[in-house]
């Protein structure tokens, strides 16, 4: 246990703050990601990777803080997980294969669709989660 390095803390979190914004940002579009464009690879938002890793790294970091309002906040931080729940295909005529092959395509879009919603979910809690790590310090 120790007492954390408030500045570059705040630093840090203000840095995914911003990289959790322009992930937002780069992925609004994300319910009208149709069918084939999804298999087409149309859709691939940027950043999710460099966010997971910075994000844990801080979490971990912030961790063996003495401040016990501090990491009762930093608890209600939810997981991000790298794993992009991506289109099967590697180019755009395995794409549409896939895509006119419903009955197993159809279900791997809805599901794919749904952890995109679930991310983003996420990733606006992360948002409001480090501004109140950042009144608290």
């Amino acid at each position: 246990i120790e007492t954390l390095n408030k500045e570059a803390l705040r630093a840090d979190i203000q840095e995914i703050n911003q990289l959790c914004e322009n992930y937002l940002a780069d992925s609004s579009d994300a319910r009208s990601v149709n069918f084939l464009n999804f298999y087409q690879n149309k859709y691939a938002p940027q950043g999710l990777e460099e966010l997971v890793v910075r994000y844990n790294i801080m979490l971990e970091t912030a961790s063996n803080s003495d401040d016990r309002n501090f990491l009762k906040k930093l608890s209600d931080s939810p997981v991000l997980y790298k794993m992009s729940f991506g289109s099967p295909a590697n180019n755009k005529i395995t794409g549409i294969l896939l895509a006119l092959f419903v009955p197993f395509s159809l279900p791997y879009y809805l599901f794919a669709i749904f952890k995109r919603k679930r991310r983003m979910d996420a990733i606006r809690t992360v948002i409001k989660n480090n501004r109140e790590l950042l009144n608290l310090l």
